[in-house]
């Protein structure tokens, strides 16, 4: 006798649970794949920033709403440092208006992120590159104004100049968000920024 031998009594008897047994199998297999899904909608909120793609960190405020406390900026930058008042001092409860920075790696360079918040909300922040030779600057300026213009749409152009210093620089509005990138140009080398609020 095997051990697995169903007698024809007990196959009648199955097969009046079959339709049963096929919904229950459905259900959990729908369940479980809506709650898969579900779970990777709300991660999508809290990434880790080095666990991003280059085009994800070009489009940060996907992961990085504004309006969020530093708090949150924190468990997606760990490494942030601690609020300070704008210009100044420690200021952790971040009465006023307060900033914190992240170092980070985006396009192949190293990078710093400033957030700044008010009222422990973040209401803008911004990338800047390392110092880099103005040649180098500019084609890096083009890039990012080419990529955020694919994003974006059309894009505003200023440039400013005064001795010792000149910008050029591009803002878009998009869903109720400015963004904005600049490429400040001193007699050392150029400094590009670009970020949101």
């Amino acid at each position: 006798m095997y051990l697995f031998q169903i007698t024809s009594n007990r196959v009648s008897h199955l097969t009046r649970f079959y339709p049963l047994f096929v919904s229950l199998i459905l259900f959990t297999i729908v369940t479980s794949v809506n709650c898969r899904q579900s779970q990777k909608e709300g991660d999508s909120h809290i990434v880790l920033y080095a666990s991003l793609e280059e085009e994800e960190k070009l489009l940060l405020i996907k992961y990085v709403p504004l309006g969020i406390t530093y708090e949150d900026v924190k468990d997606r930058f760990p490494e942030i440092s601690n609020l300070r008042s704008e210009g100044g001092g420690i200021d952790t409860a971040c009465i006023s208006l307060c900033e914190a920075f992240a170092p980070v790696s985006i396009l192949n360079r190293k990078a710093n992120i400033e957030f700044n918040f008010s009222q422990n909300k973040l209401y803008s922040y911004y990338y800047w590159l390392e110092k880099l030779d103005c040649q180098t600057a500019n084609g890096v300026y083009q890039k990012l104004q080419k990529f955020y213009s694919d994003h974006y749409g059309k894009y505003h152009e200023e440039e400013e100049s005064e001795p010792g210093y000149s910008s050029k620089s591009s803002s878009w509005k998009h869903d109720g968000i400015n963004f904005g990138m600049a490429n400040n140009i001193y007699p050392d080398g150029c400094v590009i920024a670009w970020g949101y609020q």
